[in-house]
């Protein structure tokens, strides 16, 4: 009897594993949707994309000014978004008819205000960028809604002129001491500025 038994739950088992499997050529079984081939990129696409890539409305001495900065400062650099004209335009007051060649970077957080902004002046026209560039430093240091964390490196802020080219640079890394004074953070705002300022005199010296 127990032979019997087990020889038709055998059986069973056969013809349940036959109708589980028997199909997989049939109809029932949902076809593979073949992968697709990325679509073509457009050569008008590729162009704009290339225009708006970080460096490329700089000339060579912008972005070896830029290089010497973030070498001189290593992680205290932390400007990481490039900014378009139209930025410079409307955010700094930079009229951009009288710019050859620009680099500008800013910070990706709101709360954090480093610059690093490079424009080659057009002929004739250094003065006048300068004077933007400063009426923007000077409105940022009478700005009294702005974090107290950022107020020593907005006053240690520069603007500085070498032939055709003006710089605003405020950067540096930030004192990680929050018992330090006032004058001790003015200090330190000033020394990171330094190095950068120094390391734009070299690039021109």
């Amino acid at each position: 009897m127990k032979k019997t038994l087990a020889i038709l739950l055998s059986a069973m088992m056969m013809m349940s594993f036959t109708a589980c499997f028997g199909n997989k050529d049939n109809g029932d079984t949902p076809e593979t949707t073949p992968p697709t081939m990325e679509e073509p990129v457009n050569p008008d696409d590729s162009a704009s994309m290339e225009e708006n890539a970080p460096d490329a409305n700089a000339d060579a001495k912008l972005i070896e000014a830029r290089d010497a900065v973030k070498e001189a400062l290593g992680e205290g650099y932390i400007p990481s978004m490039a900014f378009e004209s139209v930025m410079l335009s409307e955010l700094y007051g930079i009229d951009m008819e009288n710019v050859e060649a620009f680099l500008a970077e800013g910070p990706m957080m709101s709360a954090h205000v480093d610059s690093f902004i490079g424009l080659k002046a057009k002929s004739g026209k250094v003065e006048d960028v300068k004077a933007q560039l400063t009426a923007y430093r000077d409105k940022l240091v009478s700005d009294t809604n702005q974090y107290p964390t950022n107020l020593a490196k907005i006053n240690a802020s520069q603007v500085i002129t070498k032939g055709d080219y003006v710089f605003f640079v405020m950067v540096g890394a930030m004192n990680d001491n929050m018992e330090a004074s006032e004058e001790e953070q003015v200090t330190f705002a000033t020394a990171e500025m330094k190095k950068a300022t120094d390391a734009i005199d070299k690039v021109f010296a």
